[in-house]
């Protein structure tokens, strides 16, 4: 690592084995029931439906309440790296304004490549997202960013993970949330394009 690098974030994904064994089987349509999910009054979809509550389920493309644990802001980019890439997404956000002690999130996608050869693919799609969404948006406070980060399970492994995230560029929360929708609509424009081109 050079002085000029950051440490690489951690993020947990608790179950991370079998939830890549299940993403590549994908039976889970059959075989699961749907799950209900809590909703808070700003929009977090999550276990306790709180806006404290960083926890949810880890649920594959194939599950059938997959699409409905995905917060709507965030839900069509999801679904749209996933149909267009071939990639496993195992976390995102839809970005949610402060509340009390509650730090606002940001809006961003998180994904887990199963090979090096995919990671490199994946960090190419993404950089070249992010910069062409950027290019189209020069005026805007909100930039796409793409970070690198580290995926850790409870059973010891860690392995690189992506992250794809709708940042702040000089801008306070409610000019974040007032700039966000045009860039993400921006976003949503390159995600096929990025594979073809």
């Amino acid at each position: 690592m050079t002085e000029q690098e950051e440490p690489a974030a951690v993020n947990y994904a608790q179950g991370l084995m079998d939830f890549l064994i299940r993403w590549e089987q994908g039976n889970e349509s059959s075989q699961c029931d749907p799950v209900d999910f809590a909703v808070s009054d700003i929009g977090n979809i999550n276990l306790s439906g709180t806006p404290e509550c960083y926890t949810s389920y880890l649920l594959t493309r194939w599950h059938p309440s997959f699409e409905s644990s995905i917060e709507p802001g965030i839900r069509e980019l999801v679904v749209g790296l996933i149909d267009a890439w071939d990639c496993v997404t195992y976390s995102c956000c839809e970005g949610h304004p402060a509340k009390g002690s509650v730090p606002a999130r940001l809006r961003h996608v998180r994904l887990i490549a199963r090979s090096p050869s995919e990671h490199q693919r994946l960090v190419h799609l993404l950089e070249r997202l992010a910069a062409e969404t950027n290019e189209n948006m020069p005026h805007s406070a909100v930039r796409l960013r793409v970070s690198r980060t580290i995926v850790a399970a409870e059973e010891g492994l860690e392995v690189p993970g992506l992250d794809l995230l709708f940042e702040p560029d000089m801008c306070d929360g409610a000019g974040y949330l007032g700039e966000l929708e045009p860039v993400y609509r921006e976003c949503l424009l390159h995600v096929k394009e990025v594979i073809t081109g």
